[in-house]
């Protein structure tokens, strides 16, 4: 069976026997950088589900996803728990992604688990109009298996989070958020037995005050810039998803027809704020299911960073800029019993998104290290006229195993 008709109320008898769907997506990835360098790739994805036992209709998805253009092709893999649990709308049931475990080719690694209130997808019975909000609670855990890195990350509701970090060389550094905006990073500079500190102040009268502690040699330095937070009060995260009924699928979705001409829109809205990375981000996902599942999804995602530890810069305008836009669409299908099938929308086809801000949280991690390591010694190097240079390119991460050119520049600093 290569697929199923979408004017069916329901599925079909031949597929509500098998427990299994063999799902195959394709479409393209557009990333748009600091300078206006855009980058297109392909990307396809073959993605396999089976039932669980239980009372919550539990579903297992595997996924593969190759996303090739100029270079050699980067691969991620993905294995996502997906339930459909108790709503108290509609007494229906929510479509919950509870865990989700992404592996990339170039040896990065994250497992989310999502929280009480988190990962809702979808409720169903479906109904035109109705929205819910997902909270920010979830563990994230992050690895690159050739730089040694590591991440763990504890996320409450209001997306606050503490971090315990490995970022190079085995040292450890630890960061907490705080929902007034409040945050901090200790890490052992230079690799003494003390953490000295960053801490990052809320705004007051429109200013932020980032305070560097050298504890060892009791040594400080901060910077005043005023504040570059999108909204006040301070909102470190938000996630809501709205069903927008019945509508013609997207031609740029590239579905077959026989899948259908019409879907369930659901459109998701998502913003986030780090106050120790300096980064805020916004992400649209517009998902469009129709009975075989999942037929399309179009992904929105803007990166702003505000903090570039590689340079030393801090700045109420944007440092860096980072855009995304994915679709993928449902090519074939087959074998779906009817709780994949309706479960099949809270599948991450997005997951290499998902891994390329793990890498970049990572590397931004390992800056910190590096960066005011270099601090460290410049407060000891006796006077020269340029102390040190500071690099800093506009595109500062590339996707993995692609080969770039990017302009760079060079800023000669002093001893202070």
């Amino acid at each position: 069976m290569s697929g199923v008709p979408s004017n069916s109320p329901a599925l079909p008898a031949a597929l509500l026997r098998p427990a299994n769907a063999n799902l195959s997506y394709a479409g393209t990835l557009q990333q748009t950088n600091t300078g206006g360098i855009v980058t297109t790739f392909a990307v396809s994805e073959r993605v396999t589900g089976a039932s669980g036992a239980g009372k919550n209709d539990t579903v297992a998805y595997h996924g593969k996803s190759v996303q090739s253009g100029k270079g050699s092709a980067t691969t991620t893999t993905f294995d996502a728990t997906v339930a459909q649990e108790a709503s108290n709308i509609r007494q229906g049931k929510s479509v919950t992604r509870t865990k989700i475990a992404v592996d990339d080719s170039s040896g990065v690694n994250a497992t989310t688990e999502y929280g009480k209130g988190n990962g809702v997808f979808d409720v169903v019975p479906e109904v035109n109009g109705a929205s819910w909000t997902n909270s920010a609670a979830r563990v994230v855990s992050v690895a690159d298996s050739q730089a040694g890195s590591t991440l763990d990350d504890q996320y409450l509701v209001d997306g606050s989070y503490s971090e315990r970090a490995v970022p190079v060389l085995g040292r450890t550094a630890s960061s907490q958020s705080f929902p007034d905006g409040n945050a901090s990073y200790q890490w052992p500079l230079g690799g003494e037995y003390l953490n000295s500190s960053i801490s990052y102040t809320p705004p007051r009268y429109g200013v932020l005050h980032v305070l560097f502690t050298d504890a060892l040699h009791h040594l400080t330095d901060f910077i005043e810039l005023h504040s570059w937070y999108p909204a006040h009060p301070l909102a470190l995260a938000s996630d809501t998803t709205k069903n927008a009924g019945s509508v013609r699928i997207p031609k740029s979705c590239r579905v077959a027809s026989h899948f259908g001409t019409t879907a369930t829109e659901l459109d998701e809205s998502v913003t986030r704020v780090d106050i120790v990375f300096g980064e805020y981000e916004t992400t649209t996902r517009t998902a469009y299911v129709g009975s075989a599942g999942l037929l399309c999804l179009h992904v929105h995602d803007e990166l702003g960073t505000h903090y570039d530890y590689n340079a030393l810069a801090f700045s109420q305008k944007l440092l860096t800029t980072s855009t995304v836009d994915e679709v993928l669409g449902l090519r074939e299908a087959g074998g779906a019993s009817g709780a994949i099938a309706s479960s099949a929308v809270a599948m991450p086809l997005d997951a290499n998104l998902t891994v390329a801000r793990a890498e970049l949280r990572l590397q931004d991690a390992a800056a910190i290290y590096t960066s005011l390591r270099r601090v460290h010694h410049v407060k000891h190097a006796s006077a020269t006229p340029i102390a040190s240079i500071a690099l800093a390119v506009h595109v500062a991460y590339p996707p993995a195993g692609k080969a770039i050119t990017t302009p760079v520049e060079v800023t000669a600093l002093d001893a202070n």
